[in-house]
């Protein structure tokens, strides 16, 4: 039985998407902590889509409910764009309403990470993501549609 190889952090790109500093501030410290130097942040929707078009990311722990944009929308968007359309979007909320669950992965998410969470919840996703890229993926959307 071949076990799966955990991820080397210096070559991830992880970027937090959340509209609480203090919570990205926290994130960055922890994944800092583990070894990763490539760690994006932002604090709404338009802002990671905006980084994505500019840097390819390996996964992205995006907030499903921001002001303005929500997360949903923003991995729809994320999912539609050629440079990021593989990363691991992982879909973090503190939304224990699991019936809600199909919605993420119908919109693109790959996994679900619920809050509060710890180091080690955080770890253990993202050790996950890279050995399996589509863990938890269901099929998704490609139309997107935008509100103004």
């Amino acid at each position: 039985m071949n076990a799966a190889i955990p991820p080397n952090p210096k070559h991830q790109a992880v970027m937090i998407v959340d509209d609480y500093p203090e919570l990205l501030l926290t994130v960055a410290r922890m994944l800092h902590k583990s070894g990763y130097s490539n760690v994006l942040q932002a604090t709404n929707a338009l802002d990671c889509i905006h980084l994505a078009q500019t840097n390819v990311i390996d996964t992205i722990l995006l907030d499903i409910s921001m002001p303005g944009m929500s997360g949903m929308e923003a991995c729809r968007i994320l999912r539609s764009s050629a440079i990021n359309k593989r990363a691991h979007i992982i879909a973090c909320t503190a939304n224990t309403n699991m019936r809600h669950q199909d919605a993420f992965f119908e919109a693109g998410f790959n996994d679900l990470l619920l809050k509060p969470f710890g180091y080690k919840e955080l770890m253990d996703k993202l050790t996950a993501a890279p050995n399996n890229p589509r863990l938890f993926i269901r099929p998704f959307c490609t139309s997107v549609i935008v509100s103004v």
